[in-house]
């Protein structure tokens, strides 16, 4: 079939007549400029592109034709409502005479037809509409307007209000566009068309706007004709037209021509797959949306993460196919929303909670397992102890401070799901665990040479990360008592940033009659503003503070001696270090010292102690000169022992069985110490000196920082 083509005036009359759209269209976005520009390109006799219209047949049984969901085109646009689906219903589409839905074409017609038959109402100022901040535009053409540039349109099309319009001088005369076709809307209606651009011409000479000569007079009559012909005469309207009664086949030639190129996103490809087979979807996931979005302080949650939530939920591939959200997949969302909704409002509920909303939740899409987890338990927030809710602040932290999602969300999540479920016996997908949120499953996977365990180098990356969103999720760590969710609290700069400006830097120490090297300087600027030098107050308390220097702030604040030492406990300052700006050094040092070890301890990082160290290098050497009777090495021991345990062992069970099978004969005052090094020098993902290049151990589990390990071959 070939393509047809037709007038702009034919096609807008049978907009919401005979031409509708199909709900796998997305939201009218288009904004005035790009409806000028169009206009003006129509004027130039630019190609506009083509249309591609699905002509539905109706057949012997018409009804069929109602199991789709069609809306009509909007007339009169509010940026106002930007957000929501404003376009009406199209109900019982069968009776309709014809029947076209617009598969591609939808944003350069409804810019047609909100410019012909409606308006488009965006914000203004207070001081042009101080009643109305979004009023009612409609499309004018200035007849007065002289192109100056190559680089500018050769038409003035705007969009204004009719006080606006009302305003002509002598650069302005403005024409209302719909004005033109009301005066003849066929083609019949040339010489009607003619006399009405020669009156309004002698109009605009009569009024002395402007000192034109008289062949400047004949263009704008012109023009106004060349206006009417483009709209009414002319079959600018090119379109192909497809008869089909399958929605799975419009489907394919709806995805196909548009991801040809780029009018739609892939996640909008998605988006339309889902609410073509599922009549409320579009409104369930806006009001879904809107719900999260206003929780707390405000989130940006958008329709991918929706969609990729679920992806998860349903246990499909997390992958943004269309061909995954099938009439079957998309029913199972459908038939389990009620729940859905139920657990990731909890979830984020729990986010408001730890003090996070959209300018420091860093990846939103961390939530996801944690949805999971609530909705395969079938548990609600209230349901969670307090213990659960701390490991689940732990994941999401451990998470965003390891950058997990960096390479692929897509992979990342699938990992991570793919921990926390199993197949049961009767071939359902069921939690591992569902008494609590298993983060310590979690610790051995791998996110392209990422993982969620916590060891010592990353403690020390931590503390040198400079304010912004996760210093504050450390800080959230740091301090677990503070009611994040009820008072707003800020990140504090304990000794103030602005002292550490150089001049001033300079200027202080002077008049102290000392100096510091410009190295010195550059560290101290640096490090001021690092999480060492951070702490959590309110917002008035951190008002109140600003830039006061610390000594200062702190005697007046507790002039107590008592008081100022619970302080420093509270925010780990070391008491002795000095609160003036000069002992710095000392401040900082024995602080990151004390932060540092309590971070230790919330990560449950374990480290080699010295005394370990001493030992390793004193006897490991003289342990692995030992070979048992079955010739045997320490680590051949371990091995021996876990080819019977896949479900992984610690440490102390390892040895205890060696000693049980004779496998090994230790040496070593503390065996216990060897053996464990042995094991993390051959494990996989492990960072320690002296560690073998061959892996023969890996991490299968950790529970209470305590490591579960296995092997990495079967024989």
């Amino acid at each position: 079939m070939s393509y047809k083509a037709q007038t702009i005036i034919e096609t807008i009359k049978g907009i919401n007549q005979i031409y509708y759209l199909p709900s796998i269209q997305r939201k009218f976005v288009w904004d005035v400029h790009q409806i000028e520009k169009l206009f003006d390109s129509l004027m130039q006799n630019y190609p506009i592109g083509t249309f591609l219209f699905w002509s539905i047949e109706k057949g012997q049984d018409p009804s069929h034709i109602d199991e789709y969901t069609f809306y009509e085109f909007i007339s009169n646009y509010n940026e106002k409502n930007a957000l929501e689906f404003m376009q009406t219903k199209v109900e019982k589409p069968s009776c309709k005479d014809r029947l076209t839905a617009v598969l591609d074409g939808q944003q350069r017609l409804s810019s047609l037809y909100c410019a012909l038959r409606g308006s488009y109402a965006f914000k203004t100022s207070k001081r042009l509409s101080p009643n109305d901040p979004y009023p009612k535009r409609e499309l004018y053409l200035n007849l007065l307007y002289r192109c100056k540039s190559e680089m500018d349109d050769k038409y003035q099309f705007k969009f204004i209000t009719p006080k606006e319009a009302d305003i002509n001088d002598e650069n302005h005369y403005w024409l209302k566009v719909k004005d033109v076709i009301s005066w003849s809307d066929s083609p019949n209606g040339r010489n009607d068309v003619k006399k009405k651009a020669k009156a309004l011409v002698r109009q605009i000479e009569g009024a002395g706007l402007a000192n034109l000569t008289a062949e400047q007079y004949d263009d704008i009559e012109s023009t106004i004709e060349l206006l009417w012909e483009r709209l009414v005469t002319e079959e600018l309207i090119t379109y192909f037209e497809i008869k089909k009664e399958s929605l799975d086949d419009i489907l394919d030639i709806f995805v196909r021509v548009n991801s040809a190129g780029t009018p739609l996103s892939k996640s909008d490809l998605v988006f339309s797959t889902i609410v073509a087979n599922w009549e409320e979807g579009r409104e369930k996931i806006e009001n879904l949306l809107e719900t999260l979005n206003s929780k707390g302080d405000h989130f940006k949650f958008d329709k991918d993460f929706v969609i990729t939530l679920c992806l998860a939920l349903m246990d499909l591939p997390q992958k943004f196919q269309v061909k995954i959200f099938t009439r079957d997949n998309v029913k199972k969302v459908s038939d389990s929303w009620d729940e859905i909704v139920t657990s990731i409002c909890d979830s984020v509920d729990l986010l408001v909670d730890f003090g996070f909303c959209h300018d420091n939740f860093t990846a939103y899409y961390i939530i996801i397992p944690v949805t999971y987890y609530l909705f395969k338990s079938q548990k609600r927030l209230s349901d969670l102890h307090e213990s659960d809710k701390n490991t689940i602040r732990k994941f999401l932290i451990t998470g965003m401070v390891k950058k997990i999602f960096s390479s692929s969300v897509e992979s990342g999540l699938s990992n991570i799901l793919s921990k926390l479920k199993q197949t049961n016996l009767n071939g359902d997908i069921e939690l591992r665990c569902s008494d609590h949120f298993d983060f310590d499953s979690l610790k051995v996977l791998e996110f392209q040479e990422r993982t969620l365990r916590v060891d010592e180098a990353d403690v020390d990356e931590i503390l040198n990360f400079k304010k912004g969103p996760l210093t504050f999720m450390i800080l959230s760590l740091l301090y677990p008592d503070l009611k994040l969710s009820e008072i707003k609290w800020h990140q504090d700069h304990i000794h103030p940033r602005y002292a550490f400006e150089k001049n001033r830097l300079i200027k202080y120490f002077a008049e102290k009659g000392l100096k510091l090297d410009d190295i010195t300087l550059k560290e101290w600027a640096a490090k001021s503003n690092t999480l060492v030098n951070l702490q959590l107050l309110t917002g008035k308390q951190n008002q109140e503070k600003s830039k006061t220097p610390l000594v200062t702030w702190i005697y007046n604040q507790f002039p107590d001696d008592d008081k100022r030492k619970k302080y420093c406990e509270e925010h780990y300052i070391d008491f002795d270090a000095g609160f003036e700006l000069e002992n710095f050094d000392a401040y900082y040092n024995r602080r990151r010292e004390k932060l540092k070890k309590k971070l230790m301890e919330i990560f449950s990082v374990q480290v080699i102690s010295e005394e370990e160290t001493r030992i390793i290098e004193e006897q490991t050497s003289e342990e692995e000169s030992v070979i048992t009777p079955e010739g045997k090495t320490i680590a051949e021991a371990a091995v021996s022992v876990l080819i019977d345990h896949p479900e992984g062992l610690t440490c102390k069970q390892i040895y205890e069985a060696i000693m049980e099978q004779h496998l090994y004969e230790f040496k070593a005052e503390k065996p216990e110490v060897v053996l464990r090094i042995e094991i993390r020098r051959r494990c996989q993902n492990v960072d320690i000196s002296k560690s073998y290049e061959t892996k023969w151990f890996r991490i299968i589990k950790e529970v209470d920082g305590e490591c579960y390990y296995g092997i990495t071959f079967s024989d």
